[in-house]
């Protein structure tokens, strides 16, 4: 059953050194400073952003950027790590699945997660 969904939409000339951050995880910053452009770190932290508002929709409770890693499997899916899961899940006793989406264009990066209560 759906318990939640989440939509967000980050223009990524938002982005800047300071709130990279607070919005990335230790995880996301090694990916982050592997890219070469100013440009595609900025869309890879947009991205970040906005899937981790999407998330925190679904709950409808903040919890802290960082605390929540998106790493990205050999087909460029995005997918929540599995510690992030499981925070996730202890701390709003929760069970299930959360699907994520991102998606890029142009200046802005835009992100979906549904949470599947199982």
């Amino acid at each position: 059953m759906i318990k939640g969904i989440g939509i967000d939409i980050v223009k990524v000339d938002r982005i800047n050194e300071k709130n990279i951050q607070k919005i990335l995880s230790p995880k996301e910053k090694e990916v982050y400073e592997s890219f070469k452009g100013e440009k595609r770190k900025k869309e890879y932290a947009a991205g970040r952003f906005a899937v981790k508002e999407a998330i925190i929709k679904c709950f409808k409770r903040f919890v802290p950027y960082s605390e929540i890693t998106i790493l990205n499997r050999e087909s460029g899916e995005p997918y929540l790590d599995n510690e992030s899961i499981n925070f996730l899940f202890e701390r709003f006793k929760a069970k299930g699945i959360i699907h994520i989406t991102i998606a890029h264009e142009r200046e802005y990066a835009v992100a979906s997660a549904i949470f599947e209560e199982v």
